[in-house]
């Protein structure tokens, strides 16, 4: 059976402004992460591995609920990291930095899994992603597409780690790719071999990591994800976006707080 380590970080998860009138989107979170066991249950062994830091909610509390009932390992830590907003570009590297350091937090639980797949926990997404990328016979590095809104499908919500072969940023408008020979693959819901990618669902080949492969905030202008990429791409690895399933991840009204 194969095994994955999926991975989350968290912080004051239980309400959102970016989820308002949607619910909470810890509690969405962990059903969403319960469907996805359920449906792939004969063919995945799923562990566990959460990062919570700094919380002033019930977050921690929540998850340890949760951690005892499953195979969870959780790291719940005060270390009084800056609180930031989501646009990099008001904040700095430095989150980048702080981003890097919680992932790679995440990262120390891996053991003999095949793979590790980091899921944002405030995004929603369909139980049917996973075993789609699981299904294709492409990638070391595979994600779906994310979009910014629930009710706005065309724009792209994750150019800052998306990028194409020669490292351009994909953008935010539909079709987001910079070159016209992906523009058409992504119309036609073929995979694009990319560079980088994340877009909040991400299925990464565990022996990257055992290989020393991790997240980092160091070069400016660049994301955590996108390092990661780079220096697994040095290993030989080939990345792929898939917009065949294009609407299963949906980072909830993240446009409006990008525009804040």
């Amino acid at each position: 059976m194969l095994k994955i380590l999926v991975c989350s970080i968290f912080r004051d998860m239980v309400e959102h402004p970016n989820w308002k009138g949607l619910g909470s989107p810890l509690k969405a979170c962990l059903e969403q992460l319960e469907k996805q066991e359920d449906n792939l249950s004969n063919e995945v062994e799923f562990t566990y591995s959460f990062y919570e830091s700094d919380s002033m909610d019930e977050t921690p509390e929540v998850l340890e609920r949760w951690a005892g009932a499953t195979r969870v390992s959780l790291v719940s830590e005060k270390i009084e990291a800056p609180r930031y907003r989501s646009l990099p570009a008001d904040t700095g590297q430095d989150r980048i930095r702080w981003l890097a350091k919680f992932r790679n937090r995440a990262l120390e639980k891996l053991a003999d899994e095949d793979w590790v797949l980091f899921i944002e926990s405030d995004i929603v997404y369909s139980p049917e992603t996973l075993r789609y990328l699981l299904s294709m016979d492409l990638g070391d590095i595979r994600s779906p597409l994310s979009f910014s809104h629930p009710t706005d499908l065309t724009t792209f919500y994750d150019p800052l780690s998306t990028r194409d072969l020669e490292g351009r940023k994909f953008r935010w408008a539909w079709p987001p790719p910079p070159n016209d020979a992906d523009m058409v693959r992504c119309v036609r819901g073929h995979p694009i071999e990319v560079s980088s990618t994340f877009n909040c669902f991400c299925l990464i080949r565990a022996d990257l990591i055992r290989a020393g492969v991790r997240f980092s905030g160091e070069v400016e202008g660049e994301s955590e994800a996108s390092m990661l990429c780079k220096s697994a791409r040095e290993k030989g690895a080939r990345i792929f976006v898939f917009p065949a399933i294009r609407y299963s991840v949906i980072h909830p009204l993240a446009s409006q707080a990008w525009r804040e």
